[in-house]
Parts: structure tokens; C-alpha cells; sequence
């Protein structure tokens, strides 16, 4: 169990990690060690009782660090890993759920950056590593007016199993707008960008999600990838607006493109590229409307 609080809303908030054996009659806190480095999301839970998280140092801590734990042990231990650097705040991203060996050449661990401002400044930034010591960043996206400062990212989505990222962004051709700032107007579609980690490469699928969605937030979308019927992978993504009641909760799927096998790495890529010009549609699984002051699922 993951609790944040703070005693004021000036205050610093504290978190609070705690674990039960017996079916939640009692509860044992196993962020002793952990706590007093900071402040940390909930914890990502993977194969034989791994859990790994990351702590955000707070103030008087100066320069405030993002630090990397893993416990093998179901939070009994822990042991620090390294130092996540900037841009990176809380926020991790990696193939579900994690194994014992985690993270691995092929399959890296995502760490975001400026992941809380209006997602269309396209300011998001993404780190990779394959052994949480040494990370590098994200090139861009390859279209007209990225940049480092500006990478072209809208929202960091989920990993597949094969440690690929996937993230919304802009129109492959048009790129980002030519000025950037926090848009009254909605966004009329959203692109989904590929991040293949062994080729380092950028791909797009070719039909994006025309569902026009203000993009204010940081965190307006959430995504969740399942094995279809057809044993096919989708990725379902659920977009809440921010702004005045009536709010709009929106669900949609996609069926991700699958490789077929391949004698090398080479033919992979070049199966998955032409997979990726098929036109797969996004399909409209729920939309519901709530006048709630904060939207629920």
C-alpha cells in the first residue's frame, strides 16, 4: 500500500509504503530506509517479489537527486542502484511486469522528464538505461521543429515486452507548431510514435487517433497494453479533459503491429517497418461524461 500526505497544502508532501502478509489484518512499513531520501511514487511491482521506485530528495537538499531503489525481497531490503539525472523527476516507465533481471540491453527503463507541464509545450523528455547506473536521453522525434529543448513528445504511454516505448507526438510531416505555448484549442489527433530501442529509431504507425482532446495537463492520458482474443497485443489509452464540467472520459484500442519471425535482427526491422504503413484503426471503446469536480473512471 502507496499513501502520500502533507499536513498543509504549503507543506512538503511525505509518502508512506507499507506491506501485508496476511490479507491486510496487519501491515508492516517497508520504506524505513527509503523514506527519509525523499519523496516516491508508488512503487512498480515485478516477477519474485521485485519492487523498484525512485526517490526525489526534498528540500533543504541541495541539489534535490532522483535516486534509483530495488528490493528483491518484497521491500524487506533495499538497495540503491544509482542516480537517475536531469531531467528526470519521479516518473518510470518499463516492460510489465519487470523480471528479476531487470532492466536489460534489450529491454531498457524509461525515466521521464517535465512530464507534469501542459503536454503541448512538447517539452516531455525521456531517459533510457539498460542497468539503471548510466543513462542516455531520447533523440527527438524526426519531424520539422524539434529539438533538444522541445523532443516532440506529447505523452509517454507504456513499454512493450520488447522494451519498445510508446508515446503520442505530432503529425510525422507537419511536426510541432510554429509557436509554442499552452493552446485554448483542442488537439484534433494524436500520432502514435514507436521507440525501438535496439535499432535506436523513432517509427510512427500510419493512422493516428482522431479524437480531438485539450491537452493542458501533463498526465491527461493513461494506457494499459492486454493480449487480445486473436493473441494479437493492443493498447488501450483513457483520456480525461481538464477544464469546466461537463467532463468527457474517452477509451480507445489499438491493435499493435506483431513480427513475424525473422532469421536476424536486420529483417526484423525491415517487417516491422513495412507493418508499421498498414493503416491499423483505433477503435472507440467507451466515452461517458461526468459533471464530477474531479473526473473518475
Amino acid at each position: 500500500m502507496w499513501y502520500a500526505y502533507g499536513v498543509r497544502q504549503d507543506t512538503l508532501q511525505h509518502t508512506l509504503l507499507a506491506r501485508s502478509d496476511d490479507d491486510g489484518i496487519t501491515w508492516s512499513r517497508i520504506d524505513c530506509y527509503i523514506e527519509p531520501h525523499g519523496f516516491f511514487l508508488p512503487p512498480q511491482i515485478g516477477q519474485d517479489e521485485l519492487l523498484v521506485l525512485s526517490t526525489r530528495t526534498l528540500p533543504p537538499a541541495d541539489p534535490a537527486e532522483t535516486l534509483l531503489w530495488t528490493s528483491h525481497d518484497a521491500g524487506s531490503s533495499w538497495r540503491r542502484v544509482g542516480t537517475i539525472p536531469p531531467p528526470a523527476d519521479n516518473f518510470l516507465l518499463f516492460s510489465q511486469p519487470p523480471s528479476r533481471a531487470f532492466p536489460t540491453p534489450p529491454i531498457p527503463l524509461y525515466a521521464l522528464g517535465a512530464e507534469q507541464l501542459p503536454s503541448n509545450l512538447y517539452e516531455l523528455k525521456v531517459l533510457q538505461s539498460t542497468n539503471g547506473q548510466h543513462w542516455s536521453l531520447l533523440p527527438p522525434l524526426p519531424v520539422p521543429g524539434t529539438s533538444v529543448e522541445h523532443p516532440g513528445l506529447l505523452q509517454a504511454l507504456a513499454v512493450t515486452g520488447d522494451g519498445d516505448l510508446l508515446a503520442f507526438g505530432p503529425d510525422p510531416k507537419s511536426g510541432l507548431p510554429s509557436s509554442l505555448k499552452t493552446l485554448s484549442d483542442p488537439m484534433p489527433a494524436f500520432w502514435l510514435w514507436i521507440w525501438n530501442p535496439r535499432a535506436s529509431t523513432w517509427q510512427v504507425l500510419s493512422s493516428p487517433l482522431t479524437h480531438p482532446a485539450y491537452e493542458w495537463c501533463g498526465l491527461c492520458w493513461s494506457a494499459q497494453l492486454s493480449t487480445g482474443s486473436d493473441q494479437g497485443s493492443y493498447l488501450y489509452v483513457h483520456h480525461w479533459e481538464v477544464g469546466l464540467p461537463p467532463f468527457m472520459n474517452s477509451f480507445y484500442r489499438v491493435r499493435l503491429p506483431s513480427l513475424p519471425a525473422a532469421e536476424n535482427s536486420r529483417e526484423k526491422e525491415r517487417a516491422f517497418s513495412s507493418l508499421l504503413n498498414r493503416p491499423e484503426q483505433w477503435a472507440d471503446s467507451h466515452s461517458v461524461q461526468t459533471s464530477h469536480e474531479h473526473p473518475g473512471l
